[in-house]
């Protein structure tokens, strides 16, 4: 198949120059392209784009408007597949045209086949199902058993996308023995996929796959990378809804690349989405942000607001033209007034511009949906990176408790039987270790904090410090019970943070901390009298200190406010938690 495909695109490059208007070499190859058309872009997408261009425009300059039509409908398919939605519609629109213009019924059955899934995914499920409901009229008033395997299955994918699977079921089924009597490969590949999703929905994993594997041996056999490429994806996402992670990452990303290689950008940035879900679950956090990002950038650059202004207009036009001719017929034989015509046309265009408007707001709370998720994603992220570290801080704080405390303890009474002066100089050595180990576990986690709290945590923090004899920290707290133990860990965090950057900064010998609940707020100040700076510097400086506060305090929706000056004595750090976001604990 390839061999033919690439001997047939060799002879095909001398089409760029195009030939004389009446040669019979050109409509045959136009024809070649049009009966063909579904093994050439199944072989090679790119290509199968150049030649189904040459076809619509060679049909169109020699007025063979059979082929011109059947060729507008090809390059517009491949179109859509590439991800240019931009001009899918002009050419499904201009083949329609051509289309009933002839009378061939065939040929509208098929380009509304076509322009249904089109509007499905454009959301317009009005036209989406007025398209389908055409096609399945006209292919069974002809008994094109074809065309209306392809309606019935188009139906059936539709309504199992929004959860209808009862209402597909019998579709499919229909489907299936039209593809078996007719022997279509091709439409075999497809609905065989659909009762893979079937299964899938009844939890019978092991039938989907099989199914699956039925459907990508055809599209083998009939070299149909896109279909394959397909099926590689809807069976990575069958293994995910198994729980089956390592084996769904692992043909999603297969999937990918075979997408990639045939140009089907609609289905990289799918699986893109896929990919980036199944990462998150296994807490690879940095593959599911790579993957998560390159959909959005996928999604940014198929569809934008313009490009559905663009199809909305394209749509108006034609079904406006249409309109003007039935009014032309109409005014011809029922000789009616110019006054009539004008304020029909009135009533057209403000129905226009309604729908126009109706359709920038639902594209406007998609947009919003769409962010609003993307904020979440990153909270979720946020959350689990910061409540993993305090896991691993709680855990080495453990081990050094509980392993190298025990085993100081332990040397200690052995030495106890040793010299005298010995038995002193190691256990002056030993406690000085144990020492350095309790300060060690009490700065990753202070088993107070969890125990007792943050203001019983913060005043053995302030003990510590003032032990020093060089600096004096006071506590002031007006919260009588516990907060919920993550915001407590965080305000501990914050506290723990400024204050080394006291210390180590601001040669501060004085410092006040206040914690206070009031006004349905939670608010942590706390004050200096060390040397000023300029708060700027904060989110120039190349540290992290400033930027873990801030992560913890948006953790919880929360608020941040550093006030210092240079050349002025002191600095204050405000933090504000809304109540909203977290609660008391008795």
């Amino acid at each position: 198949m390839r061999l033919l495909v690439f001997l047939f695109l060799s002879f095909s490059i001398s089409l760029v120059g195009y030939a004389q208007p009446d040669s019979l070499s050109d409509r045959a190859k136009v024809e070649y392209i049009n009966k063909n058309f579904y093994q050439l872009y199944s072989a090679d997408f790119t290509n199968a784009l150049t030649l189904t261009q040459w076809a619509a425009e060679t049909a169109h300059t020699n007025g063979w408007k059979e082929e011109e039509a059947f060729a507008q409908l090809g390059w517009g398919v491949v179109t859509y597949l590439g991800g240019d939605y931009t001009h899918v519609l002009p050419k499904y629109l201009r083949a329609l045209e051509l289309f009933e213009a002839l009378g061939h019924k065939a040929g509208i059955v098929a380009v509304n086949n076509e322009m249904a899934v089109f509007y499905h995914k454009q959301k317009d499920l009005t036209n989406c199902f007025q398209a389908l409901d055409r096609a399945e009229k006209l292919a069974r008033e002809i008994g094109d058993w074809e065309k209306l395997g392809t309606s019935l299955g188009h139906r059936g994918a539709f309504l199992l996308r929004r959860g209808q699977h009862l209402e597909a079921k019998p579709y499919f089924l229909e489907v299936f023995e039209i593809r078996k009597k007719t022997n279509d490969s091709v439409g075999l590949g497809y609905v065989l996929l659909d009762l893979a999703e079937l299964a899938a929905n009844d939890n019978d994993y092991a039938q989907a796959i099989a199914l699956i594997d039925q459907s990508s041996v055809i599209r083998s056999k009939i070299d149909d990378r896109y279909g394959l490429a397909v099926n590689t994806v809807t069976k990575g996402e069958l293994y995910s809804r198994a729980n089956n992670l390592p084996m769904a990452i692992e043909w999603l990303e297969s999937g990918l690349q075979q997408a990639r290689e045939v140009g089907y950008t609609d289905l990289v940035q799918h699986t893109c989405k896929g990919l980036a879900e199944a990462y998150q679950q296994t807490g690879n956090f940095e593959k599911a942000y790579h993957y998560l990002t390159e959909f959005n950038s996928a999604r940014d650059s198929l569809f934008t607001v313009e490009k559905a202004k663009a199809i909305s207009e394209l749509q108006t036009r034609y079904e406006t033209e249409k309109k003007e001719i039935q009014l032309a017929e109409q005014q011809r034989e029922l000789i009616q007034s110019r006054w009539l015509m004008a304020g029909l046309s009135l009533v057209f265009i403000l129905v226009i511009v309604i729908v126009w408007i109706s359709r920038q707001q639902i594209l406007a709370r998609q947009k919003q949906r769409l962010a609003v998720q993307e904020k979440e994603f990153q909270q979720k992220l946020t959350e689990a990176v910061i409540d993993q570290q305090e896991k691993e801080r709680a855990r080495l704080a453990r081990d050094l408790h509980d392993g190298l405390g025990q085993m100081i303890s332990g040397v200690q009474l052995c030495l106890q039987q040793s010299t005298e002066t010995s038995r002193a100089q190691a256990s002056d050595t030993l406690q000085q270790m144990h020492r350095e180990i309790r300060n060690i576990v009490f700065e990753l986690l202070p088993r107070t904090l969890s125990d007792d709290g943050l203001v019983a945590s913060l005043h053995e923090l302030a003990n510590r410090l003032n032990a020093s004899g060089k600096i004096h920290v006071a506590i002031t707290s007006q919260q009588n019970s516990r907060l919920d133990a993550r915001l407590e860990v965080s305000l501990y965090r914050i506290c723990q943070e400024w204050i080394n950057n006291i210390l180590k900064y601001a040669h501060a010998t004085s410092i006040s901390v206040y914690l206070r609940e009031s006004e349905g707020e939670c608010t942590l100040t706390i004050e200096d009298n060390g040397q000023g700076f300029d708060p700027a510097n904060l989110n120039r400086g190349g540290g992290n200190g400033w930027k873990n506060i801030q992560s913890r305090a948006r953790l919880h929706q929360g608020e941040v406010f550093a006030d210092s000056s240079p050349g002025h004595a002191g600095s204050t750090l405000v933090v504000s938690i809304p109540q909203t976001t977290w609660r008391q604990v008795a």
